[in-house]
């Protein structure tokens, strides 16, 4: 609560106070939460306090109006508006109270506040009877203010108030019985109304608000009905000029309050008696006539009410000048404005509901309609007829010319929709609409209206047989039927019809002929067969008393036939023809008259001119014409009605042509020479083109209307071979009836001779079935028939279809095969193809559908009808084999129609199929099944119902020869066929997934092979979506059944790579590979065996089938596990040749690592790459191995021929690796072109070098080296040395780089290189001795353990025996210098002079490494030259500083750089300050020396500081002048000659001067430049 709701509490609370605390404080809480700002809240808040208030009304009502009080300050209209009403609510109970307090508000010279004035008003209209006793005060009070009344606000509340005051005196008058004061009377208020009148209409009506204006209206028409006769007469003229003013001033929408003042005004002339001038009721009725025929907007309640209003004005005007409002209403009906008189009529019809015509008028008002009876406009037709109906009710109709508006409702309800043109805009009334309200009406006043009987009856016969009633048949009959069943019930005389006297009445053979024509077409006219029914059943005495007992027991059953059976989709209007006209039959039987027999006839001959453009109604007719003949014996009649017949029959009209070929039909029963005779005749008749009539008058026949006969008359034979007797027939039939026809049949022109000449062969054909005839007969003519109907089928348009041509053909076709003898084989095949052709392939059109599925379904009956005279089994696959290309088709047309052709073979066989039956086809159907199943996900709904429903038929026809009754899976198959209606592409997808589970449950064992091999048939169907949609069904079989298809994996893997070759769609191929991981998920290894048999380089299907299996984790494990152990197992090549043998690759190792290369290119194969590390990159990295120096397959038939062994291995390890992510090792291998190198034999060793350092590098390969390590150092023992080769590599790599972590497998790797040594691949032996040499990177434990035996190794490969190419001596050289600078002194004292002489003679190698990796050990050597080895070395470091010096100007410059790093190594072992910093100073690395300048001085120093050395170095010089090298050569001169210029006279005695001499003699002669 809030503050000051607290201290307004703490204030006024405790006056109110209950004692609860809580109750005082919630109260307040929720009247201040009243006004919050959520709507629910606020309603939540009024129930709340509605609910307190009921328990303590004091409480709530006493704090909400302290609350108001304090709060409200400003005018805000809703609280008032509530405000007013509560107070409202109160008079109901404290009238008295609240008058008395609103009274009070009416101060002297004070207007009142408006919502005061307001208040009592509506109080005074809810509460008549406690407020008209005080309102003499109110008036009082209330009319000297009027003049005060300034604003219009003010005018309009006091205008409003004396309205409901004056509304509440006539409510109070009117009930004086239930008043408290009866001696009131509205005379009581005559002054206090007058004056208030003057003012509202002298002053106020003139107001130029129109609001304000109509309030007034409003209250002065209640006024008016309280004024005195003497105020009316004096106002009237200008009272109602005024108020009709105000329709023009004012706007529609304010038209109803005008129109209330008017009517009240008019009603209190009428109450008063007062008089209305002739020209003012002109000009109101004018005025009101005019609002009357405005269109009234029906969605407007104001608009409708206005509407009501106007036509209560002229039920009230009526009385007060009756003549004058006829005479001006029948004027209005003969203008031609519609509205005019449609607003007229609906005048008159008020009027004459509210019986406001005097009796002598009513004549008057008929006779002023005629005019409107031959009207065309539907409205003005529509309200007439309502009008006539409102006059039936007030026994208009019994008067003179009351007939003719019978007459007019009759013809209304005859009314045909297509009779008129499109309904105007403005009109909303059809045909249609109104001839269902003019039956209503008709049915109406029969049934309610009781003096309307003898207005009706039996004048409604004469509407029965005129045909410009023919459509209100059925409405006349069912109120004629109404009023003769009551007439007869009634036992009333004039039921009986005399027809004598009553000339206008049809005759009962007229009447008779009529109602079975109606009858017989029982569903027109919404209906009207069981109106005739039951007319005929109340008439049967009227008709022929012979009739009544027959008709009495069978109309009541035809009538329930046709209550259970017309409303259906189901009706067969020929079976209900076959009932009328057995009526007919028994009928004339009851009256046995042939005299009454040949008089019905003969009218009914008559009538038959009424239908000429009705050939329904005529067709029947002819019908019963032949019933009737066949009940007579006199033949001049029967010849004379033939020609009638015949005659008067149209025959360009199918309808009406088969209506007279199937009289004549019922009348050959009786008279079949007669008929024959007639029909023998028609040719020479009426078939000649040239007339023979008198004088040529008669029009000559064109070659059309001879056409047009010639079909009726075959039609006519056809009938008569169908209808004629039995014992008869087969003996006129080729005499009499084919020699006819036959001639017939070739070159027809005219499609509807050739129609008729068809269904003559169909009734032919029935005719002489056994069934017909009940015996067998031997139709010999019969192929030839069906030969005809071939060929007119093939004479149809190959795509388009307009005639039913086909469909009739294929009729006659399906009643011929029926007949002896049985069709052989080629016929069928003839019959089949050409009529699949004739129907499948004709275009779907809009106008076609019909005529299309006609001529299915007579398709489908030939089948049917072929398996039903044959071996069924057989002639199954016959049919099936015609029928399965156009399931396939490419068009849907042709797919649709053949799978619903096949549908209706199926039907037919579970129809016939018997349990036990081994002859039918269901043991074969599996491939059927397969067959269809594409279908199943066709783009076409109707497809994918049928194909569904014929797979559900094979397994009931199953079940069924199995003896089954029941399968619930084969029952849930008719919700899927509801599911396959549906277009979603999920419910397809998931119907297409059960169609496939249930395939995969009910294939029997014995056809699963064959079933799926057809099945995979569909993959390549033209339809994408029904590929796919079989990939899916393949998938659910395959994931079922699978297990027993081991044999057919090779065959189905081939498959399904065919299929796949001519497959483009992406989701298709999908679902291939999903079968075909299906199928290795559980046959893997045959799987991989078939895999590994394709042709390389694998296609894209290949390709597909290695990344479906690399997909599945499970699967890619075992398909590397098996890989490895087969690449393991398997010969990697053969040898060719004996003195040079050269290595050919086998095919399945390179097949395994295009497998493997495939296999790594998914994504998803990354899990068991990383899981299987080790082993994979062991198994790969020898692949790599055992393809150096492999020759490709050199046979062509080879499925690897022409693939490279090594680039499938490397292609298979960078994909390993790409997989891995290992990036920067591919990298660093490509930057180096290490895998382009591998591929030379010259490169191969640099490339395996670079390879297995990059390899190094993995980040994988850490973990994982102690597992690596393991899977590979069996093959460093194994056959194959280029294995191991890469191994020795890998192993010396891995041991430079500190094992990767693991020193532990130091000794491991060093004791298998110790153990290669002896290798027989030198290759081999070179890069163990490496790995020996990078034993110095492991770490002084490990390397102090083999540094003797390492070293020993080392030596030994210094000079390498077979090392041609010194590649062993290099690597021993460069491995001693790497571990000599690990090692201490101590381990090489004992060897290091042994060194330095076996490295001696490398200096003077051909190869430059071999000369740099010598001079370069030596000057490591230096490290252990300043200890107890000092002397010795020295000895060795003077040998060889010659050698050095020489080779410090050659033209190698590794061998240069090496020499000047030894020089400046063995510097300060000289014991010479100078020389040392000579060789610092001068001999930098990239540095260029002055190579005289450099000896010059250098020699200088040596023969100062090494005196004793002269010999030696003079010695040691010319030996070099004999050096392969010349520029070795030239600076040997060079020394010799700086050190001889040097040397001091007093030492050139201790050198051989004759030796030196000749030395530089014989270099004088080298051949050389330099």
């Amino acid at each position: 609560m809030s503050v000051g709701g607290k201290q307004w509490l703490s204030e006024y609370g405790s006056e109110y106070s209950t004692g609860g605390q809580i109750d005082e404080e919630m109260v307040l809480a929720l009247i201040e939460s009243c006004a919050d700002k959520s709507e629910s809240v606020r309603t939540a808040v009024a129930n709340s306090l509605t609910s307190i208030g009921k328990k303590k009304p004091a409480l709530v009502l006493n704090f909400c109006r302290v609350f108001l009080e304090k709060r409200t300050k400003d005018v805000i209209v809703e609280w008032q508006t509530a405000a007013s009403e509560i107070l409202v609510a109160l008079g109901g109970r404290f009238d008295k109270e609240i008058i008395a307090n609103l009274l009070d508000k009416f101060g002297a010279g004070t207007i009142p506040h408006y919502f005061v004035v307001q208040t009592l008003g509506n109080l005074a209209s809810k509460n008549a009877y406690c407020v008209v006793p005080h309102l003499k005060d109110a008036f009082g009070r209330l009319l000297p203010m009027l003049g005060m009344a300034k604003s219009d606000n003010m005018k309009y509340i006091f205008s409003y108030a004396i309205n409901r005051f004056c509304d509440s005196i006539t409510e109070y008058v009117a009930n004086i019985d239930k008043a408290p004061d009866k001696n009131i009377s509205s005379s009581l208020f005559f002054g206090e109304v007058s004056a208030g009148y003057d003012v509202l209409f002298g002053v106020w009506l003139q107001s130029k608000d129109s609001r304000l204006r109509s309030v007034v209206a409003e209250a002065i028409g209640q006024m008016a009905l309280i004024l005195p006769k003497d105020k009316i007469e004096e106002q009237s003229t200008r009272l109602m000029s005024a108020i009709v003013a105000l329709y023009r001033k004012h706007n529609p929408s304010d038209h109803l309050l005008i129109t209330e003042c008017l009517c009240n005004v008019l009603a209190a002339h009428l109450q008063t008696g007062c008089q209305i001038t002739d020209s003012l009721a002109d000009t109101v009725m004018a005025t009101l006539h005019n609002q009357a025929c405005t269109l009234t907007d029906f969605t407007n309640a104001s608009s409708i009410k206005n509407h009501n209003e106007v036509l209560r004005c002229f039920a009230v005007i009526g009385p007060i000048t009756s003549n004058r409002l006829i005479q001006f209403l029948l004027n209005k009906l003969e203008n031609p404005n519609d509205k005019i008189r449609v607003g007229t009529l609906n005048i008159l019809k008020h009027i004459i509901n509210a019986s406001g015509i005097p009796q002598d008028k009513m004549p008057l008002i008929i006779s002023g309609l005629k005019i409107l009876l031959n009207e065309t406009n539907n409205k003005v037709k529509q309200t007439l007829a309502q009008t006539i109906s409102a006059m039936a009710h007030h026994e208009y109709l019994d008067l003179e010319g009351g007939q003719l508006l019978i007459e007019f409702i009759a013809r209304q309800c005859a009314l045909i929709d297509n009779l008129q043109k499109a309904v105007k805009p403005e009109s909303e009334v059809s045909n249609l609409s109104l001839r269902t309200m003019c039956g209503n009406v008709l049915q109406l006043i029969t049934t309610t209206v009781a003096h309307m009987e003898n207005v009706l009856w039996p004048t409604l016969l004469e509407f029965i047989v005129p045909m410009k009633y023919n459509s209100a048949a059925g409405v006349v009959c069912r109120s004629a039927a109404f009023l003769a069943d009551k007439k007869l019930s009634e036992d009333s005389n004039d039921y009986y019809l005399d027809y004598s006297s009553q000339v206008n009445l049809p005759k009962p053979v007229t009447l008779l002929a009529r109602l079975l024509v109606l009858a017989g077409l029982p569903n027109r006219s919404n209906g009207q067969g069981l109106h005739v029914l039951n007319f005929m059943l109340t008439m049967s005495s009227n008709i022929n008393e012979a009739f009544t007992d027959m008709w009495d027991n069978v109309l009541p059953r035809m009538i329930a036939y046709l209550e259970e059976n017309s409303a259906g989709d189901e009706w067969n209007q020929k079976s209900w023809e076959d009932l009328v006209l057995k009526l007919l039959t028994k009928s004339l039987e009851e009256v046995e008259d042939e005299n009454w027999t040949c008089e019905l006839g003969g009218e009914m001959s008559s009538q038959i001119v009424m239908y000429e453009n009705f050939p329904e109604e005529k067709n029947f007719l002819y019908k019963c014409i032949g019933v009737v003949l066949r009940k007579t014996t006199n033949k001049a009649y029967v010849e004379k009605q033939l020609n009638v017949m015949f005659s008067s029959v149209n025959h360009s009209n199918q309808t009406e042509r088969e209506g007279c070929a199937m009289g004549m039909g019922f009348a050959s029963y009786a008279h079949l020479d007669a008929v024959l005779h007639k029909l023998e005749d028609v040719p020479k008749r009426e078939m000649v083109r040239k007339s023979t009539g008198f004088m040529g008058f008669m029009k000559d026949k064109s070659e059309a209307d001879v056409e047009r006969i010639k079909s009726t008359l075959i039609l006519c034979y056809g009938y008569v071979t169908y209808y004629s007797p039995v014992n008869l027939i087969t003996s006129r039939i080729e005499l009499n009836i084919l020699r006819v026809i036959n001639p017939q049949f070739g070159n027809v022109k005219d499609a509807i001779v050739k129609q008729n000449l068809i269904r003559a062969v169909i009734l032919i054909g029935h005719a002489l079935h056994k069934d017909h005839l009940k015996f067998n007969f031997t139709f010999n003519k019969r192929d030839d028939l069906i030969t005809h109907m071939l060929n007119y089928i093939k004479a149809e348009h190959g795509t388009a279809i307009s005639t039913e041509t086909r469909s009739l053909a294929m009729d006659a076709c399906a009643t011929l095969v029926k007949l002896e003898p049985n069709l052989d084989e080629s016929l069928i095949g003839t019959l089949v193809k050409i009529c699949t052709k004739g129907i499948y392939c004709v275009n779907a059109a809009e106008h076609a559908e019909e005529l299309i599925e006609k001529t299915l379904r007579s398709f489908n009956l030939l089948v049917c009808e072929i398996l039903e005279n044959r071996n069924s089994s057989k002639d199954f696959f016959v049919l099936y084999d015609h029928l399965e290309s156009w399931i396939y088709s490419n068009q849907e047309r042709e797919r649709d129609r053949s799978l619903k052709s096949l549908v209706a073979i199926f039907e037919w066989y579970l129809e016939h199929a018997q349990p036990g039956n081994k002859n039918g086809p269901s043991s074969k159907l599996g491939t059927v099944i397969a067959r269809l199943a594409p279908r199943v996900s066709d783009p076409l709904a109707s497809i994918r119902e049928s194909a569904t429903v014929c797979t559900q038929l094979i397994f009931r026809i199953e079940m069924q020869h199995q003896g089954i009754d029941t399968d619930e899976l084969i029952e849930a198959m008719d919700l899927l066929i509801e599911r396959c209606k549906k277009e979603e592409t999920t419910v397809i997808t998931s119907v297409v997934n059960d169609y496939g589970k249930i395939l995969a449950k009910k294939i029997r064992e014995e056809e699963l092979v064959e079933f799926v091999y057809s099945l995979l048939d569909g993959l390549v169907d033209h339809q994408s979506q029904s590929a796919v949609g079989t990939s899916a069904i393949v998938n659910a079989v395959l994931r079922s059944r699978a297990g027993s298809l081991r044999e057919e994996v090779p065959q189905l893997i081939r498959k399904f790579h065919e299929k796949l070759e001519k497959v483009d769609d992406d989701k298709c191929i999908k679902g291939i590979l999903k079968s075909f991981r299906v199928l290795a998920s559980y046959h893997l290894l045959p799987v991989l065996d078939v895999l590994l048999n394709f042709k390389l380089p694998y296609d894209r299907h290949a390709v597909g089938f290695w990344e479906t299996l690399a997909e599945d984790e499970e699967m890619l494990g075992s398909v590397c596990s098996h890989f490895m152990d087969v690449i393991k197992k398997s010969f990697p090549f053969q040898e060719q040749g004996r003195k040079e043998p050269i290595r050919i690759a086998t095919e399945q190792p390179i097949a395994i690592a295009c497998g493997f290369n495939e296999l790594f290119k998914v994504p998803t194969a990354a899990s068991i790459a990383n899981r299987d590390y080790a082993q994979l990159f062991s198994a790969l990295l020898l692949r790599i191995g055992t393809c150096i120096n492999v020759q490709q397959v050199k046979e062509k038939s080879s499925k690897a021929y022409g693939i490279s062994p090594m680039g499938t291995a490397v292609a298979a390890f960078c994909g390993f690796l790409t997989l891995t992510e290992e990036f920067e090792v591919l990298d660093s291998i490509e930057s180096a072109n290490g895998w382009d190198k591998i591929r030379d034999e010259k490169t191969c060793s640099d490339a395996i070098d670079v390879v297995t350092s990059a390899l190094c590098q993995s980040i994988l390969l850490k973990p994982c080296i102690v597992k690596v390590i393991a899977y590979l150092m069996p093959s460093l023992n194994g056959p194959y040395d280029t294995q191991r080769l890469v191994v020795a590599a890998f192993f010396a790599e891995i041991i430079n780089q500190r094992c990767l972590g693991e020193l532990g497998q130091a000794d491991i790797l060093i004791n298998c290189l110790l153990s290669r040594l002896v290798d027989d691949s030198l290759k081999v032996r070179m890069f163990c001795v490496r790995g020996l040499g990078n034993v110095a990177s492991v770490g002084r434990e490990h390397f102090n353990a083999y540094s003797t035996t390492v070293l020993s190794a080392l030596m030994s490969g210094i000079d390498e025996k077979d090392d041609s190419d010194c590649d062993i001596t290099l690597e021993a050289m460069s491995g001693l210098s790497r571990i000599i600078a690990e090692l201490d002194e101590t381990h090489v004292r004992s060897i290091l002079i042994n060194i330095s002489l076996k490295i001696r003679p490398c200096f003077e190698k051909s190869e430059e490494k071999v000369r740099a990796s010598a001079f370069t050990l030596f000057g490591n050597l230096s490290k252990f030259g300043d200890g107890p080895s000092k002397v010795p070395f020295l000895e060795q470091i003077q040998a060889n500083i010659v050698s050095l010096l020489l080779h410090l100007n050659e033209n190698e410059p590794s061998v240069v750089k090496a020499c000047k790093f030894t020089l400046r190594s063995i510097g300060p072992l000289l014991n010479s300050s100078e020389i040392d910093d000579m060789f610092q100073n001068y001999l930098i690395d990239d540095a260029t020396l002055y190579y005289g300048e450099f000896l010059n001085n250098l020699t200088r120093l040596l023969i100062s500081e090494y005196t004793e050395k002269t010999s030696l170095y003079v010695t040691g010089t010319t030996r070099f002048f004999k050096s392969e090298w010349e520029e070795i050569r030239a600076n040997a001169a060079i020394l010799i000659g700086y050190y001889l210029g040097n040397l001091p006279d007093n030492l050139r005695e201790t050198i051989s001067k004759e030796h030196v001499c000749n030395a530089l003699k014989m270099l004088l002669k080298d051949s050389s430049g330099v």
